[in-house]
């Protein structure tokens, strides 16, 4: 599980304008991100991969969050790798597709929001995304309390946001996103999934 209310605002980097359709110009990153298989179905999981502020609009996008108050509780950040390749297939090869699956939870006022964004080194054929915000009960996470999908044709960069209303201000909840993509570029097929686990004592289901 990343770290929880992690510290973000180290980020030297100007706010830039973010718009869930348009593509933007992009450099190399100087790491890529790790292979995450997608979590059992309900179940609590372990450490998901930490958030790849290298991967093209991330390190941007977290700080327009907290410049508009949000406060980042967790996140993470995988690559996509061809479709059916494995995960043990997909490790060994360095960024595969030139695209990553970065995931943000954030708390803004009363609302828990899953933030989601497909980017890409180059162009794509076509993306899409599909999320869930689910609260663990009784070891699993099968309560889904928000969901959202997003696709779109051509450009560089996909996102997703969407909330959970926090239904009071008293209790402790601890809340999973699961996000699962799928591009295609080149004729080929690439797929990620990206999640994270939080906490918050402030927002009760």
């Amino acid at each position: 599980m990343s770290t929880l209310r992690r510290s973000t605002r180290s980020i030297g980097v100007a706010v830039a304008a973010f718009v869930v359709v348009i593509g933007f110009t992009v450099g190399g990153p100087a790491n890529a991100a790790e292979v995450a298989p997608s979590p059992p179905a309900g179940e609590t999981t372990t450490d998901s991969p930490p958030i790849d502020t290298s991967l093209p609009g991330v390190a941007e996008r977290i700080a327009e969050i907290e410049a508009n108050g949000g406060e980042i509780l967790g996140g993470s950040s995988v690559q996509y790798v061809e479709e059916g390749s494995g995960e043990d297939g997909a490790a060994q090869r360095a960024f595969p597709s030139g695209c990553g699956l970065t995931v943000l939870v954030y708390k803004q006022t009363t609302q828990i929001v899953s933030d989601n964004l497909t980017s890409c080194l180059a162009p794509f054929v076509s993306a899409a995304m599909s999320s869930t915000i689910g609260f663990l009960a009784w070891g699993h996470y099968n309560n889904i309390v928000a969901s959202r999908s997003a696709q779109r044709t051509g450009g560089s960069s996909l996102a997703l946001e969407y909330a959970y209303n926090c239904a009071n201000t008293s209790n402790t909840t601890w809340f999973r996103t699961i996000t699962n993509g799928t591009l295609v570029r080149g004729g080929t097929t690439y797929t990620a999934a990206a999640y994270d686990e939080v906490q918050d004592d402030y927002c009760g289901t």
